[in-house]
């Protein structure tokens, strides 16, 4: 399975789940994988951020 677009989503405020996410992101770019990455949490929400990316690659 070839994967060309995910969703990484850490929790915000947390060092350690940005940096394994950031690590993540990292590996799956070197596969030739397009990352969107962002936080999750009370008051961080992640998709708004991504909707203008997502609209762009979708259009």
């Amino acid at each position: 399975m070839q994967l060309q677009q995910v969703i990484i989503v850490y929790k915000a405020g947390d060092a350690l789940s940005q940096r394994s996410a950031e690590q993540c992101a990292t590996q799956l770019e070197c596969q030739q994988c397009h990352v969107l990455l962002g936080p999750s949490g009370p008051q961080d929400n992640p998709y708004p951020v991504f909707w203008p990316l997502l609209l762009g690659l979708l259009i």
